[in-house]
Parts: structure tokens; sequence; C-alpha cells
């Protein structure tokens, strides 16, 4: 099991797994080409990167309070957030390399 302090993981996973999640349950989503879902999820991804990398830079705003491994939580959020970038991008580049 990987340690962490803080409550700031539980949440930064909430919001992200969360907002891909309610992203997908729209209504218009399911009727948009693949491609488009393809460009909405990478859209999808940055902004809700972006809005976690904020949100535990505000968590540890005053000294560091959570952490993951031993490293900050900002840090981790962003180590994440570029391994999942690189797999989207891959998707990415599967649907238009034709």
């Amino acid at each position: 099991m990987i340690p962490f302090t803080g409550p700031g993981i539980i949440l930064v996973l909430v919001v992200y797994f969360g907002g891909i999640l309610l992203v997908g349950k729209l209504p218009f989503v399911s009727s948009l080409p693949f491609k488009t879902q393809v460009l909405l999820v990478l859209l999808t991804h940055v902004v809700l990167s972006v809005v976690n990398y904020f949100l535990a830079k505000f968590l540890n705003r005053n000294g560091v309070k959570n952490t993951v491994a031993g490293l900050r939580l900002e840090k981790v959020v962003l180590f994440m957030s570029i391994v999942f970038s690189f797999i989207i991008l891959l998707m990415v580049y599967g649907e238009f390399k034709e």
C-alpha cells in the first residue's frame, strides 16, 4: 500500500474520476462522433488535471500536510497527469493517424 498523509489524495481522485464520469454522462456526448468524443476526453483530462493541481497547491498552502509516498501532493498530481496525458495522446494518435 502506498502511504499518504492527509485527505488530499482522496479528494483529488474523487474530483478527477468524478469529473470524467460526469462528462461521460452528459446526454449529448453519446450522439457525438467517436473522434469528437476522443477529443472531449483529452480536453476533460487537461481541465481536470489543472483543477487538481491547483487544488493540491491550495491544500498544501500552509506547509506540507498532504503527501503521497513522501512527495508533495501537487508533484504527484503533476506526475500522474503527465502519465495519463501520454496514454490519452496515444489514444488520440491512434484515432487520427488515418
